[in-house]
């Protein structure tokens, strides 16, 4: 049964339950943030920038701002905060990180220690900030097992039931433990929103997660889930919780509950054929193409009206109109529940990953209609139109300097296969998806050399394409392991392309392309498994 049909009887019986009063300890609502700052033993610091990082509740997106430090070590930059940020907001020097709890409408006066790694507030500054930071190391002082272990449950291929038992028990502990350090000590009750929203919405998003079993380095969709499974989800976990968007966890929740939505179990082909239809930007003959291409039809590939039809233009074409199709339906889907701060969020942060991540494709004039009617929180609403009115600001000013349209550079099936797998044409690909902070990529090195020199001179190429990584770290990696083969480090637009043409999971996975250039492996054996990986190749290289 889909989500929506489910949600449609839960709001039936549990209607009163769902939406839950605001309280007002916190807001939505753009304001400054100003940080000055001083470091010390800048003896040991390379960089003469840094950087904050943190995502936002509202978009989903990551944000970003460098600034500059001086020879004495001082910095100050201000940005705009649309709320409280806890759980994701990184200062950065080189490659040390300090966590920060942010407010809006803020300043901060900052001492940093490079050496000894210490963060202190000074002139009466970040008082709830130290309060926030001192009861999260309390914590982890008291559950970094537990903590560790809940961050690797996925690993142990549990139950349903089993793995929810566990990171409930947790959320029990944790609960008793901040309700019994309150009664003993003087806690603001904007600490006590932040952590109970943080460690509730930690389980509501562990238990979407659930959704997926893992064998292996493969995540699918577990076929045996209960019919009551979001039922039972949203009822414990509600959307509409006012003072939960400061939490990482809630935004996590909240951008699952969106992609569930808009992902039924069971996705009707026609029904996105018929959609693209409506466009009038194909003709049907192209939709039929379309269609069968989807429907998983290998053969098509291999004919001229493959080759003839899916290019650059054609591709972006595809890409609004599936992005088109998936806001649609979550736009539908999301009517299902009560009006409120999270359904704006829901919709705020899907609008906000397929529209202004990386594409310069905006919603159309019917979708802001929609949004405007749904939205209730007008800084949301005034978000998504910011981001907008930017997007197309910056495509004008890269038109008017003679550039080439920036959404030419967004990359396509076809410009990832020409930049990465044609330059190797003729020739056995043996390609590797990893990440710097992927522990089973790195020990997996050692096997990689020994296979690399097995092949040194036979017709194959070991492409090591590195994903969701800091260039810093990933250039100063290959350098210093003198790593074999070909290297390049994609962008997160390119990785996603990969994902979908592979189906990648996990890191890592491993490729195997034959010389023909047809992929005879969406999941090859590994470097470790030498001797079956070293058959698979010299099969394909008679």
């Amino acid at each position: 049964m889909q989500f929506k049909a489910l949600l449609s009887l839960c709001f039936l019986l549990f209607l009163a339950n769902i939406s839950i009063c605001q309280n007002g300890l916190f807001s939505i609502e753009n304001k400054k943030v100003f940080i000055e700052g001083n470091l010390r033993d800048l003896v040991n610091l390379k960089s003469k920038s840094g950087q904050l990082s943190f995502f936002d509740t509202v978009t989903g997106l990551k944000q970003r701002k460098k600034f500059n430090i001086d020879q004495n070590g001082k910095f100050q930059f201000e940005i705009d905060l649309l709320h409280a940020v806890y759980g994701n907001a990184v200062l950065e020097f080189d490659e040390t990180t300090y966590l920060l709890f942010l407010k809006p409408n803020e300043r901060y006066k900052l001492e940093i220690g490079i050496d000894d790694l210490s963060l202190k507030y000074l002139d009466g500054t970040g008082k709830l900030s130290q309060e926030v930071m001192a009861i999260k190391k309390l914590l982890w002082d008291n559950f970094e097992s537990d903590f560790k272990r809940q961050s690797k449950l996925q690993d142990e291929n549990l139950s349903i039931e089993n793995a929810l038992k566990l990171h409930k028990d947790l959320e029990a502990k944790v609960m008793q433990f901040i309700d019994d350090y309150s009664n003993k000590n003087m806690v603001s009750k904007q600490a006590l929103a932040i952590f109970k929203n943080e460690y509730k919405y930690n389980t509501a998003s562990a238990w979407a997660g659930l959704r997926y079993e893992y064998k292996g380095n493969k995540r699918r969709l577990r076929k045996d889930l209960p019919n009551d499974f979001f039922i039972q989800l949203h009822n414990e976990y509600p959307v509409n919780v006012n003072d939960a968007f400061a939490s990482r966890k809630y935004a996590d929740y909240i951008r699952a509950i969106g992609t569930i939505l808009s992902t039924p179990k069971h996705p009707n082909l026609n029904a996105k054929i018929d959609f693209f239809r409506n466009a009038h930007l194909f003709s049907e003959k192209e939709l039929q193409l379309i269609k069968a291409v989807y429907s998983g039809d290998k053969s098509v590939a291999r004919t001229t009206e493959y080759d003839n039809f899916f290019n650059d233009q054609n591709a972006r074409k595809i890409e609004q109109l599936n992005k088109q199709y998936d806001v649609n339906r979550l736009l539908l889907a999301v009517r299902q529940f009560p009006k409120g701060i999270g359904r704006d969020l829901i919709i705020s942060q899907y609008i906000s990953r397929k529209y202004f991540r990386e594409t310069f494709i905006n919603p159309s004039k019917e979708e802001w209609k929609d949004m405007e009617a749904l939205i209730e929180n007008q800084y949301v609403m005034t978000e998504l139109k910011r981001l907008a009115t930017n997007r197309n600001q910056a495509y004008a000013k890269q038109s008017s300097d003679g550039a080439s349209p920036a959404y030419e550079a967004t990359p396509t099936i076809e410009s990832v296969t020409k930049k990465y797998l044609d330059p190797h044409k003729g020739k056995v690909i043996y390609i590797d998806f990893w990440a710097t902070w992927c522990g089973p990529c790195r020990k997996q090195e050692p096997y990689a050399v020994k296979l690399h020199k097995e092949f040194k001179k036979d017709n194959v190429v070991f492409l090591n394409l590195c994903c969701q990584s800091k260039e810093a770290i990933w250039s100063k990696y290959i350098k210093e392991k003198d790593l074999h083969g070909v290297h390049y480090l994609l962008n997160n637009a390119e990785f996603r392309l990969f994902a979908e043409m592979y189906g990648l999971k996990g890191f890592p996975t491993y490729i195997l392309i034959d010389q023909q250039g047809k992929v005879r492996s969406k999941d090859a054996y590994w470097p470790s498994d030498s001797k079956r990986v070293i058959r698979q190749i010299d099969r394909l290289l008679k």
